[in-house]
C-alpha cells in the first residue's frame, strides 16, 4: 500500500478507512479526499447556501426587532403630549391609575386570544410574581414622577420627553453595578447628554444655577425608568413576555389607585 494518498484512493469508503488505518492517517485520507472529489465542494458551496440564509434571516430578524423598538419610541413620544393634557383634571395618581387600569384589561383581552386555553399558565411560576412585582413597582415610581414633572409648567411634554430619555444612558450606568460592561461610546453619550440636560433644564436665578421641581422629578423619574428596564432585561428569558406585561401594569394600576 502506497504511503502518500491522493484522490485516486477517494473510491474507498470513510468507513473503510478509519477500520484499515490510524486515525490520524485516516483523517488525513479523508481531507484528500474532499480536495479531489468533485462532489465535495458541492456539499461545501450548499453548506455556505445554508449558511448565507441563516445570516439573511437573522438581519430580518434584527431589521424587524428594530422596527419594533422605533414604532415602540413614536408611541411612547406621543404620550407625553396626553399627559399633559391630561394633567390638567387628574392628578398623577389618578390619571395613572385610570391608564394602567385601562391597559391591564386591554393587555387581559390580547392575553387570552394569544394563548386560548393556555393563558393560566405563566401565572404560576414565581420569577412571574418577582417580576411583576418589581418591573410593576418601578414603573409605578417613574410614572407617578414623569406625570408630576410634566405638570410643571416649566416643564412641558418636550422637556420632559428628552429627561426621561435620559434613562438610556443611566441603564449602561446602573449596570456596571451587576457587572455590564461599557464601551467608549457610551461615556461618550454620558457626556453628550449630560450637557444637553445642563443647557435643557438649568436656569440662572439668583445668581446660582438651579433645576426646575419639574425636572428635577423627571429626572428622578429617569432613573427609576432605567432600574426597570433592567429588571425587565433579567427576567425576560424567564417569564412570557406578555404574562410580565399584565403582571407589572396590574401592579402600578394597583399601586396608583
Amino acid at each position: 500500500m502506497p504511503s502518500r494518498v491522493g484522490p485516486r484512493h477517494c473510491g474507498q469508503s470513510t468507513a473503510w478507512t478509519r477500520a484499515a488505518w490510524p486515525s490520524a492517517v485516516a483523517s488525513s485520507v479523508f481531507r484528500k479526499c474532499i480536495a479531489g472529489n468533485s462532489a465535495f465542494p458541492r456539499l461545501g458551496v450548499k453548506r455556505y447556501r445554508v449558511r448565507g440564509h441563516l445570516a439573511s434571516a437573522m438581519n430580518r430578524d434584527k431589521l424587524g426587532s428594530n422596527l419594533l423598538l422605533l414604532t415602540t419610541s413614536i408611541i411612547w413620544g406621543a404620550g407625553f403630549v396626553a399627559q399633559e393634557m391630561g394633567s390638567d383634571p387628574l392628578g398623577p395618581n389618578a390619571f395613572n391609575g385610570l391608564r394602567y387600569s385601562i391597559g391591564a384589561v386591554c393587555l387581559a383581552v390580547i392575553l387570552l386570544a394569544w394563548h386560548r386555553g393556555r393563558a393560566m399558565d405563566g401565572f404560576r411560576s414565581r420569577d412571574w410574581v418577582k417580576a411583576s412585582f418589581s418591573a410593576g413597582f418601578f414603573r409605578f415610581l417613574g410614572s407617578v414622577l414623569q406625570q408630576a414633572g410634566i405638570g410643571d409648567e416649566a416643564t412641558g411634554p418636550g422637556k420632559a420627553g428628552f429627561i426621561t430619555g435620559l434613562y438610556v444612558v443611566f441603564v449602561p450606568l446602573m449596570g456596571l453595578g451587576l457587572g455590564h460592561r461599557t464601551t467608549t461610546q457610551m461615556w461618550a453619550g454620558v457626556a453628550l447628554a449630560t450637557v444637553g440636560l445642563w443647557l435643557l433644564s438649568f436656569n440662572p436665578g439668583n445668581e446660582q444655577w438651579v433645576i426646575g421641581r419639574g425636572d428635577l422629578l423627571v429626572f428622578i423619574g429617569a432613573i427609576c425608568w432605567a432600574a426597570h428596564v433592567l429588571v425587565i432585561d433579567r427576567f425576560t428569558n424567564r417569564v412570557s413576555s406578555l404574562h410580565l406585561a399584565l403582571g407589572q401594569v396590574a401592579v402600578c394600576a394597583a399601586a396608583s389607585w
